[in-house]
């Protein structure tokens, strides 16, 4: 790997450490859904960035099971942190339409 890119991937994981870190104490502290939501998206897509370093340094192989064609483990953490926004954003949207009315 290049010097650029390895720094690249350890202000990555520097700053999403801090933002998992305070997610996960965010966790303990709320009971609402949609911030519940939010930070399992953030703590996904840290562990997806962890995954990425591991491949790229050669540790972890996450291309041997497929479907389809396609490659699950990355397909797992590249969708899954949009998935939990996604659902974030449209329960959020929900309520403040319910509210409304």
């Amino acid at each position: 790997m290049p010097e650029t890119e390895v720094f690249l991937y350890i202000v990555k994981l520097f700053f999403g450490g801090i933002i998992a870190f305070l997610a996960i104490l965010l966790l303990s502290r709320t009971r609402d859904a949609v911030w519940v939501l939010m930070i399992c998206g953030s703590v996904f897509g840290y562990a997806g960035l962890v995954f990425d370093v591991l491949v790229k340094v050669g540790i972890a192989d996450g291309f041997s099971i497929q479907a389809f064609g396609l490659p699950l483990v990355p397909l797992f953490f590249t969708v899954l942190p949009s998935l939990f926004f996604a659902a974030a954003f449209i329960l959020k949207i929900y309520r403040t339409g319910k509210k409304e009315e």
